[in-house]
């Protein structure tokens, strides 16, 4: 018998509805649906955790530092976003304009706004990771970031560097 095709995601020949399994060399052999045998030859990067801020929960940030490149010729934009008190129930966001080095006045930040923000970001899920074996990371433009998110709590910092869009067509930018 030919050997047998390995499935995409979910889908193995109509041909093959079941596979045999023994287990640890048992003389007696199970039956199992195709279902499960293609669940089984998945990507093993497909089990890989797909958060890449698993660690971070939002009651956690006391800083959001925000760096903005909108193009060559403009200058970047930069804010923060500040917790200053440590009780949870008295920590309300602040904003503060410009160079995180100069110390702008704060002012109210649009606290539903910031929540809604900070929940999208700490569900953030990663889509597909990176050839490691690739270090050129070139034309990813990393290293003239569009956005750079600074998050800071009390335990771990997080860096955030946003580069180039990707090329739906080509899956490069």
């Amino acid at each position: 018998e030919p050997p047998l095709e390995k499935p995409d995601s979910e889908s193995l020949p109509v041909k093959h509805k079941a596979f045999y399994l023994s287990v640890n060399g048992a003389a007696s052999p199970f039956r199992f649906d195709r279902r499960v045998y293609g669940e089984f030859l998945k990507e093993g990067l497909n089990l890989r955790n797909r958060s890449p801020l698993k660690n971070l929960k939002g009651e956690d940030l006391s800083r959001v530092h925000f760096v903005i490149q909108r193009s060559e010729a403009e200058p970047t934009g930069e804010f923060s976003l500040i917790r200053e008190s440590e009780s949870a129930e008295k920590r309300p966001w602040k904003l503060q304009d410009g160079p995180a080095e100069k110390q702008r006045p704060l002012v109210e930040a649009d606290q539903r706004k910031v929540s809604d923000w900070i929940a999208r970001l700490v569900k953030l899920r990663l889509i597909a990771f990176i050839d490691p074996s690739d270090t050129t990371h070139s034309g990813l433009g990393l290293s003239k970031p569009k956005l750079e998110i600074a998050l800071e709590t009390k335990g771990e910092n997080f860096h955030l560097i946003f580069g180039n869009a990707l090329n739906e067509a080509t899956e490069r930018p």
